[in-house]
């Protein structure tokens, strides 16, 4: 499955020239901000870069980010976000960030598309094994109308 189908495409933006202060508040309800510089990407802020990079102005906090395209895959995603050690990446379409991925929602899906696949198969289990009881119980009845 491709990315886009979990992007967050609901971000805040500011300026990167912004001190903290003014921002701090929103960072904590919303978990990252997506920083431009007249309408151009610059970064995303998140609290992680603020413990790392304390400073007065976004721009001196922000840690580079590595930006994947909408069209990749959840794998490879969580790949590069255990790689670079971070919890949120920007997802870009034709050269323009689109939103947010978030890993707590990429292990959201994984983990509940892993349980409807252990329910799938636990179902399709029980209708084999059902299945090879009809087949147990129809031998038995023919085996025991040929002796008879």
């Amino acid at each position: 499955m491709k990315v886009e189908y979990l992007t967050n495409r609901n971000y805040l933006t500011t300026n990167p020239y912004v001190g903290l202060s003014t921002v701090k508040d929103q960072l904590l309800e919303n978990e990252a901000i997506v920083v431009l510089d007249d309408n151009r990407f610059v970064g995303v802020l998140t609290i992680q870069d603020l413990v790392q990079k304390p400073k007065t102005l976004i721009v001196d906090c922000l840690k580079e980010k590595v930006v994947i395209d909408s069209n990749q895959a959840i794998t490879e995603v969580m790949s590069i976000m255990n790689e670079n050690n971070t919890d949120v990446l920007p997802v870009f379409e034709n050269e323009n960030v689109v939103g947010l991925v978030f890993k707590k929602d990429l292990y959201k899906y994984i983990t509940e598309y892993n349980l409807e696949l252990e329910n799938k198969i636990k179902k399709r289990t029980q209708e084999l094994q059902d299945t090879i009881a009809m087949k147990d119980m129809l031998y038995s009845v023919v085996a025991h109308d040929l002796r008879s």
